[in-house]
């Protein structure tokens, strides 16, 4: 079972073996010289115990021209050697040191992923992260002249900042540019999605690069100038398991050879109290593209409490005792907490679904008893609606825990389409212990 744990902002992978759950953390790259890099990342067994030793740890590099190349085993550090449980993190570290310019001549953009797999688990595989590879390295030299001053990506050509739609749909990228007569080329890159259902890298390993042109190539050397490019998903015969949010970057490439980037910002930040990482990762909104099926389908979800302490991927509440269980989050709730839950729904044709749904059932297996919760339209703008433009229908409901008995509780969501036909679930990722 493939999990992903938010810790504050920083992201940790699971992964369950049997009855041992692994986790990844902690991954980075850091420049030894010139070109050359150290990759690491930690892993460690959830219950404390030091990783299987037939567990083998490798790295993926994916060069400047969104080339996947040949995989990397890496090594344990020797600084784990002697002792590997008990280090600061209760966990073991992974590396590899590789001088890029031996596998790429050329300066630029690296992105990289890990992945886990153990003898007995061939094809089961952790990727880092879930939603895109890692930025990685960049070795170009930087320049000043040609500037970066602006992005976006609509899925309505004309409109900016509509970042989600379908498939069908025609995604205009466009980034902005100062003195950008000193440009030769200029590039968009297109990292796969995550994939919605099962493990893996949707579509392809490598990263797809588009030639950008300007739209208005008579413009003044000092003036703003836009590049362009249009991408339709359907065209590029992406399948609907392999949908979802685009991580996406620029290339401009300056008449001397050097290259200039615009990608997700990240900024770092020391917590002293957290012994657990020395660092936390915040990244600005890139504006990703959301790229839905033509076919009716239950988008995402989120839930709150009534006392609007919002719920999201990537925060905990000390208000909710929050444990791992069966590489889950498990939320131990009492009878006077009250949840919101909403979930959006999607049909590429803007019918809504059938009446009376969608519906939010819990599921309770040692009880085998189910409780359902009927959702109505939601016309209040929240963020996680503005999270994808508002172009999806948003739906909630109101939980109150007093009328669900005591026990562990799994959740989906079930609609039907407008003709009354059933659609797919939309599973919950967490689990609840009513106390």
């Amino acid at each position: 079972m493939n999990k992903v744990i938010y810790n504050g902002n920083f992201v940790v992978h699971s992964q369950s073996y049997g009855n041992q759950i692994f986790i990844l953390f902690n991954n980075s790259h850091e420049k030894i010289r010139d070109n050359s890099y150290d990759f690491s990342i930690y892993c460690r067994n959830i219950d404390g115990k030091p990783p299987n030793p037939n567990f083998v740890i490798t790295l993926h590099l994916i060069n400047p021209m969104g080339k996947a190349l040949q995989p990397f085993q890496t090594n344990l550090h020797p600084s784990n050697l002697k002792n590997p449980e008990y280090d600061l993190k209760r966990a073991v570290k992974f590396h590899i040191s590789i001088d890029l310019n031996t596998l790429y001549e050329e300066e630029g953009l690296w992105h990289y992923f890990f992945t886990l797999k153990d003898e007995s688990n061939k094809d089961q595989l952790i990727y880092i992260p879930e939603n895109g590879y890692i930025l990685g390295p960049e070795t170009s030299s930087p320049r000043r002249i040609a500037v970066f001053c602006g992005h976006s990506v609509s899925s309505i050509p004309g409109e900016r900042y509509i970042r989600a739609g379908f498939i069908k749909n025609n995604y205009e990228f466009i980034v902005s540019i100062i003195y950008w007569k000193e440009l030769k080329e200029m590039f968009l890159y297109l990292i796969p999605a995550q994939k919605i259902e099962g493990m893996g890298i949707s579509n392809t390993v490598g990263i797809k690069r588009f030639k950008m042109k300007p739209t208005k190539p008579d413009s003044k050397y000092t003036d703003i100038v836009d590049f362009r490019y249009v991408i339709n998903f359907e065209n590029l015969r992406y399948k609907d398991a392999e949908l979802g949010r685009f991580n996406h970057y620029y290339e401009g490439i300056l008449k001397d050879g050097t290259k200039l980037y615009q990608y997700q910002q990240k900024l770092f930040y020391n917590k002293h109290e957290d012994p657990e990482f020395s660092q936390k990762e915040i990244c600005e909104d890139f504006k990703e593209p959301f790229v839905a099926s033509n076919h009716p389908q239950l988008v995402d979800y989120l839930f709150e409490d009534t006392n609007h302490l919002i719920y999201s991927p990537s925060w905990f509440f000390t208000e909710i005792e929050v444990l791992l269980k069966e590489s889950k989050t498990e939320y131990q709730v009492k009878s006077n907490y009250t949840l919101r839950f909403e979930v959006l729904y999607s049909d590429s044709m803007g019918c809504k679904p059938f009446d009376g749904y969608p519906r939010l059932i819990f599921r309770n297996k040692e009880l085998d008893k189910n409780f359902k919760f009927i959702m109505s339209p939601n016309n209040i703008i929240s963020s996680f609606t503005q999270d994808y433009s508002e172009v999806f229908d948003s739906y909630i409901c109101d939980v109150n825990w007093a009328k669900l008995p005591k026990g562990i509780w799994h959740f989906y969501f079930e609609a039907k389409n407008s003709k009354g036909n059933q659609i797919k679930n939309l599973l919950g990722k967490e689990i609840f212990l009513r106390v």
